[in-house]
């Protein structure tokens, strides 16, 4: 992918972010706006990188891996060492 076609994609998502009404949308779409421009480097070699939908993709694993090493530091539920037992404290 050309950097100018994924700059207009960071563009485009800042845009959808200030147009937005729900926060939730917000912060999303601002987050792969930096996402995407965090890693603008990377986008541009990576063959597999073609589309909008190939960045969105790349976005939603890296978040779910952020997800997932969250819930391992900080484990929900009755368990003595999880977050919820310990805030209850």
């Amino acid at each position: 992918m050309q950097r100018d076609q994924i700059e207009k994609i960071i563009t485009k998502y800042r845009n959808l972010a200030a147009s937005s009404c729900d926060d939730e949308k917000i912060y999303r779409n601002e987050r792969f706006a930096d996402y995407v421009e965090d890693n603008i480097e990377i986008f541009e070699d990576d063959e597999y990188c073609e589309t909008e939908d190939d960045l969105m993709d790349s976005f939603n694993e890296a978040e779910a891996e952020i997800d997932a090493q969250w819930d391992a530091m900080f484990p929900e539920g009755d368990d003595d060492d999880s977050i919820t037992d310990y805030l209850a404290r």
